[in-house]
């Protein structure tokens, strides 16, 4: 059965650690586990995790490349020259 709940991936609290048998862990609570915390909490409180926190936008993140110019593809062309 699929359960829609908060996405830990986004959650600035969740971490990831080197061990396979508790690959995940969140910050807050102070907990590890073989699943995402989010879905622990759903499990034991029937209830969506209430401290989720986005993670804050990197730099430059969401942010559209420059296009390309397409008779020089992308390079810097003197046309003066």
């Amino acid at each position: 059965m699929f359960l829609k709940t908060k996405n830990c991936y986004r959650c600035r609290y969740l971490r990831t650690g080197w061990d396979p048998a508790l690959p995940y862990s969140c910050d807050l609570l102070g907990f590890r586990s073989l699943e995402m915390p989010s879905r622990i909490v759903w499990e034991s409180t029937g209830a969506d995790c209430r401290v989720f926190e986005e993670k804050p936008a990197r730099p430059g993140e969401g942010e559209k490349p420059p296009e390309k110019d397409p008779l020089t593809g992308g390079r810097d062309v003197d046309l003066e020259a």
